[in-house]
C-alpha cells in the first residue's frame, strides 16, 4: 500500500523517535538494523547557504539519517564517507582569514599540531578543521548526553553549583556547548574558551550573538601553549569535550 511504500522511500520519516546514545537501548536501535527500520533511501537533503542558518535550522531528516547511516556502515565505510562528504560539501564553511588570525587573541598566531588531523575524528571529511563539519558536529546535541546542554548543567550543578568562580577555562569548547552552560550558571565570571579549530571557533561566536550572551571570550588556540593568558588567573578549567575525543 502508499504508507509501505511512503516509509520505504522516507516520505513520512522524521527520525525524531531515534534518541542514539540516550540510553543503552536507544543505541542498540542505532546499531542493530533489524530493531530499528530506517528507510531505504535517504530523504531528501536540505539546502543551507546562510551560517546563521546553519545553527538556528532545526534539524532535518536527511541529517538523523545520515548520523544513522554513519553508525550503520561499518561494512561500507568508504562508500558511506563518499556519500557523507558528497552531502557535507554544501555546507557553508565558516570561512574567515586565511591565517585565521580573525578569531585568534590579538598579537598570538596558532600552529596546529601535526598529530591533530592525522586522524579524522569520527570519520568527518577534513576532520574538525573543515569548516563544513561544524553543523552535523553541532546537531550531536541531541543524540549525546555530554553535547546535551541540560545534563551538562545537571553535572557542573553538582560538582560545582556551590562555588562562585570569577574566572572560567573551556579547553576543547568545539561548538561551545560546555562554555554556554558555565556562563548561564555563573553569570558574573568571564568564560575563555579555547579550541583548535577555527571554524567551530566562528560558529561558536555566531551562536554567541544568537544567544546574547556577552561574558564569554571565544578564541581559536592551542590549550599546550597558553602563554598569552595570565598565569594561574582561572578558579575553573574545564576539558571535559578533550577527554570524549582522546579517549
Amino acid at each position: 500500500n502508499s504508507n509501505v511504500f511512503h516509509d520505504f522511500l522516507g516520505i513520512n520519516w522524521s527520525g525524531k523517535d531515534l534518541k542514539f546514545m540516550q540510553s543503552l537501548a536507544e543505541f542498540m536501535k542505532v546499531v542493530i538494523p533489524p530493531l530499528y527500520r530506517a528507510p531505504d533511501f535517504a530523504p531528501e537533503p536540505p539546502v543551507f547557504t546562510d551560517e546563521a542558518d546553519c545553527i538556528s535550522a532545526e534539524e532535518t531528516p536527511f541529517e538523523v539519517y545520515a548520523y544513522l547511516m554513519g553508525f550503520r556502515s561499518q561494512t561500507s565505510l568508504q562508500e558511506f564517507n563518499e556519500w557523507f562528504q558528497a552531502f557535507l560539501s554544501t555546507y557553508p564553511a565558516f570561512d574567515g582569514l586565511e591565517d585565521d588570525s580573525d578569531v585568534q587573541p590579538e598579537g598570538v598566531s596558532v600552529m596546529i599540531p601535526p598529530h591533530f588531523n592525522q586522524t579524522f575524528v569520527h570519520f568527518l571529511p577534513g576532520g574538525y578543521l573543515n569548516g563544513q563539519t561544524v553543523r552535523i558536529s553541532f546537531l550531536g546535541k541531541s543524540k549525546f548526553n555530554f553535547l546535551d546542554e541540560t545534563r551538562i548543567k545537571e553535572y557542573l550543578t553538582m560538582l560545582y553549583g556551590d562555588k562562585n568562580p570569577k574566572r572560567i577555562l573551556d579547553i576543547g569548547t568545539g561548538p561551545g556547548f560546555s562554555a554556554f552552560v558555565l556562563a548561564e550558571m555563573f553569570p558574573e565570571a568571564e568564560i575563555i574558551a579555547v579550541d583548535l579549530a577555527a571554524p567551530y571557533i566562528r560558529m561558536a561566536r555566531k551562536w554567541q550573538e544568537l544567544r546574547n550572551i556577552t561574558n564569554i571570550q571565544f578564541y581559536h588556540a592551542n590549550a599546550e601553549d597558553l602563554s598569552w593568558l595570565e598565569s594561574e588567573s582561572f578558579d575553573l578549567i574545564n576539558y571535559a569535550y578533550v577527554l570524549h575525543e582522546i579517549a
